[in-house]
C-alpha cells in the first residue's frame, strides 16, 4: 500500500468533503437552507389567498395586522382581521389574493384587504388585544428603526 504524502497546510479531496459535509451539516441545522419549509408551516398558499396559522392555547383572542391591512388592531375598526380558532387550537386566517376579494368566502373582510403575488408585506400577530409578537415560524424578518422587527412575506 502507498502512502501519499502531503505538504503541510494543503487540504486532500478527503478533508475537503469532510470540511464540506460539516459545513452543510451547520447549515441545514441553523435553519439557513431550510427557511421555506419553516414558513410554511405558519404562512402558506391557499387556492384563493394566503393562509396564516398562530399556535397559542393561552390566547383568548387573535388578530392579524400588516401591511395588508394598515396594521388596524382595534374593536370596531373595519380592516381588523380576527382569527378564528379552529378544534385543534390553531388560530388561522386566510387574506385572498386581489382576484377573489369579492369571493363570498372573504365576505367578512373589507375589500381593501388583500395581497397580491410576489409582493412583500410586514406583518404581526396580536395577541389579546395588547401583545405584538412577529410570527414564531418566519425567520424572514424586517428590523424597523425602532430597534423593534416585523415578520416578512412575500406572497406566493
Amino acid at each position: 500500500m502507498t502512502r501519499t504524502t502531503h505538504k503541510k497546510g494543503r487540504f486532500s479531496a478527503e478533508r475537503f468533503v469532510t470540511l464540506g459535509m460539516f459545513t452543510l451539516f451547520l447549515l441545514l441545522a441553523s435553519g439557513c437552507l431550510v427557511r421555506e419549509r419553516l414558513e410554511s408551516a405558519t404562512v402558506a398558499q391557499n387556492p384563493k389567498g394566503v393562509l396564516f396559522v398562530y399556535d397559542d392555547l393561552s390566547a383568548n383572542e387573535v388578530w392579524l395586522a400588516g401591511q395588508f391591512n394598515h396594521w388596524a388592531a382595534k374593536k370596531g375598526d373595519r380592516f381588523l382581521i380576527e382569527m378564528k380558532q379552529g378544534e385543534d387550537g390553531l388560530w388561522r386566517a386566510v387574506i385572498p389574493y386581489r382576484e377573489y376579494i369579492r369571493d363570498p368566502e372573504f365576505d367578512e373582510l373589507d375589500d381593501d384587504i388583500y395581497v397580491q403575488h410576489g409582493r412583500r408585506y410586514q406583518y404581526k400577530f396580536v395577541i389579546d388585544q395588547n401583545r405584538w409578537v412577529t410570527d414564531p415560524n418566519n425567520r424572514s424578518l424586517k428590523k424597523n428603526p425602532d430597534g423593534t422587527e416585523n415578520s416578512l412575506l412575500v406572497a406566493p
